[in-house]
């Protein structure tokens, strides 16, 4: 199951393990308002692929929609495990499942703490989730305590399965676009910090300018780049201006997915202040590129960075710490050696091969 998306890389490489492990039988279920390409990109796997029309923008009503169209298709197609990850297709799939007798019903929090910090009356609705839930799905540790301790779950239903990456597809890198880069932002003989994340208040953006102004202020051969776009770009653009940090930071714009591995080539260091992360996709792909990390303690940065092996590890909102660890990886050395060891490191937690496996094990289980 999936919602308000067309298509995501993460089952298409789910997907392809499984039509050549044949370990069970599968199908997808997408909610969106037009057709999916995810009905396309199955077609090549062999798996079926049901499109259920749903519009987020008229949530109540699409909700209460789709989830009689999918007790509809349940019994219709009588599946042992139904399977959401994320909040409006859990709310809708996991009931309607429940409604008709599925045995097992499974729910990936994708979006866990979200609702608590920015949208609390959807909290109840986290709760019904998972009660309704036979297995909860935790993307990270940090997530997996959260949704005991803050919604209520009962700690044995709740799972720790980390994302899974197709390593090949995120680490392949391009040098005449990682030339291009550097030319065009003027990288060369720089130690370029990188930040890959939406302009959104939890992710951190404000505290990450602080640390570009203690950073540059020792050491102003650093270039910061910020990739990515949201609600609070100007906001983060007026605080540049108001400190005069111009020369220290590039704002990038959405880069295209084909060349997310060929940004990653370009930085020295991978830097994340989010206050909380379900996982961070962002930073299993950095370590996978060989970027030494430093990131508050959240996601899979709390899961795989070692502080003083993979990077460094900090407390939410502490700049100083944070601005000390990057100015100890601006010392080329220590960070390609570090860069190094995130690349066993996140292959033996983040390859989509070892979470295809503990997936298998929790679908023989429900």
């Amino acid at each position: 199951m999936l919602s308000n998306a067309s298509s995501a890389p993460y089952f298409n490489w789910f997907a392809a393990i499984a039509a050549e492990r044949k370990d069970f039988d599968m199908s997808f279920v997408c909610l969106y308002h037009e057709e999916p390409q995810m009905i396309r990109d199955m077609e090549k796997y062999g798996f079926r692929t049901y499109w259920i029309r749903y519009d987020w923008h008229k949530r109540k009503s699409g909700l209460i929609s789709a989830h009689f169209k999918l007790k509809r298709l349940f019994r219709e197609i009588k599946p042992d495990i139904v399977h959401a990850h994320l909040f409006d297709d859990a709310l809708a799939a996991i009931t309607a499942a429940k409604a008709v007798g599925i045995a097992g019903r499974i729910t990936t929090k994708g979006d866990a703490s979200y609702h608590y910090y920015h949208k609390p009356q959807y909290v109840r609705f986290d709760k019904l989730i998972n009660a309704k839930s036979t297995t909860v799905i935790a993307l990270s540790g940090e997530s997996r305590q959260f949704i005991i301790d803050k919604e209520d779950t009962d700690a044995n239903k709740v799972k720790l399965v980390h994302h899974g990456l197709n390593i090949a597809e995120v680490t392949a890198r391009d040098k005449d676009v990682i030339e291009s880069f550097r030319v065009k932002w003027n990288l060369h003989h720089k130690s370029v910090i990188g930040t890959v994340s939406r302009f959104i208040p939890w992710k951190g953006y404000m505290d990450i300018v602080d640390v570009v102004k203690a950073v540059s202020s020792v050491n102003p051969n650093v270039r910061f780049l910020f990739c990515g776009s949201g609600e609070e770009e100007n906001q983060v653009r007026e605080k540049i201006s108001r400190l005069n940090l111009h020369d220290y930071v590039i704002f990038t714009g959405p880069i295209a997915p084909d060349h997310m591995p060929s940004l990653y080539g370009v930085m020295d260091i991978f830097l994340h202040a989010a206050r909380h992360e379900p996982f961070g996709l962002v930073i299993a792909e950095a370590m996978l590129n060989g970027v030494p990390v430093v990131s508050t303690r959240t996601g899979a940065a709390a899961d795989a960075v070692i502080s003083g092996e993979h990077g460094y590890l900090c407390e939410y909102g502490n700049i100083p710490a944070l601005a000390e660890s990057i100015l100890k990886l601006t010392d080329a050395k220590l960070a390609r050696s570090m860069g190094q060891q995130c690349i066993p490191r996140a292959t033996d937690l983040f390859a989509i091969e070892t979470g295809y496996r503990n997936h298998l094990k929790i679908y023989q289980k429900d």
